[in-house]
C-alpha cells in the first residue's frame, strides 16, 4: 500500500487532535491497556554518547478503543508497528491509518497524536529510542517521505523486537552493541520498504538515465543534456530521480565523475589538469575544490596515500 493511500482525511480525528493541543504537551489515556512485556532500558555513558539506544520497549501492547497518547517537545524518537487491529497517526498536519504490518517512525519534538480506530483492539510493539546520529538520519528519512510504511518481513521485524527486549533487560556488557545493531536493522528495513534504495527497483527510464550517465559523464555539459538525449523532460526526470534513487541527477553525474578521476589517480600517472579535463570537470581548480571536499583530501595527497595500498 503505497504511503498516499495509508492518509485518512477525517473531520471527526482531527477535531479530537485540536482540541488537545490546548492541554499541555503529554496527554494520554490507558484504561483497559494491557501488553505482554515493558521494559525501561538503562544505557550506557558510552552508547549515549556513540550509538543508537534504546529508552523503552513494550510488546503486544494490546490498545482498546478509547486509547490514545498526545505528545510534544519529547527529545526521542519512536517506531511502532502495527501487530493486527487498526490505528491512527496524526503527524504534520496529516493522519496515516495503520493496519497490520505497517510502521511509523517519528521524531517525539514534534507534534504527534496516534490512537486506536474502532472497536477492535489495536495491538502494536513500540519501541523508543535515540541517538547522537539520529536527527541526520532522521531528515534523510524525512527526504524518503518515510513515516509509515508497510513493513514486508513482519517475522524478522518480531524477532527484533524482542531481542531488544531481551537485550534490554540484558546485564551483559554487550548489551548496549546488540541493541546498537538491532535498532539499525530496523531502520534499514524501514528505509528499504520506501523502494527507494534498491538498484532492481528503478523504472526502465531512471535506470536509462543512469546508464547515460555512467558512459556519457566526461561530455555532459548540463543536466539539460540529460534530459535531451533520454526524450524526457527536465522537471519530470529531476523529480522521479531524486525519488527513485534518493539523488538528485547533478549529485549522480559529480559522483559518477568523481569515482572515474579517482580510478585514474590511483591506476595511471597522469597528471591532475589531464584527469580533470577527461573525467568532466570543467576546469582543474573546480576539480581540486569539488575533490578535497568530497575526500578531505587533494587529488594528488589522495594519489600519494591510497596508490601504495592499491594492489594493481
Amino acid at each position: 500500500m503505497e504511503q498516499e493511500q495509508k492518509q485518512v482525511v477525517s473531520k471527526e480525528y482531527s477535531e479530537h487532535f485540536l482540541q488537545l493541543r490546548a492541554k499541555g504537551n503529554w496527554q494520554m489515556h490507558m484504561e483497559g491497556v494491557t501488553h505482554l512485556t515493558s521494559t525501561l532500558a538503562s544505557p550506557g555513558v558510552f552508547a549515549r554518547q556513540n550509538l543508537l539506544y534504546l529508552e523503552s520497549i513494550v510488546l503486544y501492547h494490546n490498545t482498546p478503543a478509547g486509547f490514545f497518547v498526545h505528545r510534544k517537545n519529547y527529545n526521542s524518537y519512536q517506531i511502532v508497528f502495527t501487530l493486527s487491529g487498526t490505528g491512527c497517526l496524526v503527524y504534520e498536519g496529516k493522519e496515516y491509518r495503520m493496519t497490520a504490518g505497517d510502521c511509523f517512525l517519528i521524531d517525539c519534538r514534534r507534534e504527534h497524536h496516534y490512537f486506536t480506530v474502532g472497536e477492535e483492539d489495536w495491538i502494536h510493539h513500540g519501541v523508543q529510542f535515540n541517538g547522537h546520529q539520529m536527527s541526520a538520519f532522521f531528515d534523510y528519512l524525512v527526504q524518503l517521505n518515510a513515516v509509515v510504511v508497510a513493513l514486508e518481513n513482519t517475522s524478522k521485524v518480531n524477532r527484533i523486537h524482542e531481542e531488544l527486549a531481551s537485550a534490554a533487560s540484558s546485564k551483559l556488557a554487550s548489551a548496549d552493541i546488540i541493541i546498537n545493531q538491532l535498532l539499525t536493522d530496523l531502520l534499514g528495513d524501514i528505509i528499504l520498504c520506501n523502494q527507494l534504495t534498491s538498484d532492481t527497483q528503478l523504472s526502465a527510464k531512471v535506470a536509462q538515465i543512469c546508464s547515460f550517465i555512467d558512459e556519457h559523464y566526461a561530455a555532459i555539459h548540463s543536466i539539460d543534456d540529460i534530459a535531451e538525449n533520454c526524450f524526457i523532460s527536465k522537471y519530470y526526470m529531476c523529480r522521479e530521480f531524486k525519488r527513485q534513487t534518493g539523488k538528485t541527477v547533478g549529485s549522480y553525474l559529480s559522483e559518477r565523475r568523481m569515482t572515474a578521476a579517482k580510478e585514474l589517480l590511483l591506476h595511471t600517472d597522469r597528471n591532475v589538469s589531464a584527469i580533470a579535463r577527461d573525467t568532466g570537470f570543467e576546469a582543474e581548480n573546480y576539480f581540486f575544490f569539488v575533490f578535497k571536499k568530497a575526500e578531505g583530501l587533494t587529488p594528488l595527497q589522495y594519489r600519494k596515500q591510497f596508490k601504495q595500498l592499491d594492489p594493481q
